[in-house]
């Protein structure tokens, strides 16, 4: 599945599930990363992850923009907002009933294109 490469992306909410989003996002597409948490932000420009998600050397090989400015991800043409989320698939049957179908690595993909086809419809 090719995407455009001119996508740009933003990942809203950098917690355990937003920053790797953005990571891998950041290896192929222009990628801002949005907290409201400006600490955070700040953390995460300096290579420190409290979630210990990633270490130092991953995020210092990024080329992610970090911000808490709303007005600098308007101009992105994707987007996906982690507020929260359940790290096990154990937790994600059990409190939700749902059995993902599809990997990550196939499931990332379907999702830009779905955002962008739902997204040129409205």
């Amino acid at each position: 599945m090719n995407l455009d490469k001119n996508l740009k992306i933003a990942v809203i909410g950098l917690g355990y599930v937003g920053l790797p989003l953005a990571i891998e996002f950041s290896k192929k597409y222009s990628t801002i990363g949005f907290d409201k948490d400006e600490d955070r932000i700040n953390q995460l420009k300096d290579g420190i992850d409290k979630t210990l998600e990633t270490c130092k050397e991953d995020l210092d090989k990024t080329d992610i923009t970090y911000t808490t400015k709303l007005n600098e991800i308007s101009d992105c043409n994707a987007n996906g907002r982690c507020p929260e989320s359940f790290a096990g698939i154990k937790e994600s049957t059990e409190k939700l009933d749902y059995i993902p179908k599809v990997t990550i690595d196939k499931g990332i993909p379907k999702f830009i294109n779905w955002y962008k086809s739902y997204n040129i419809l409205k």
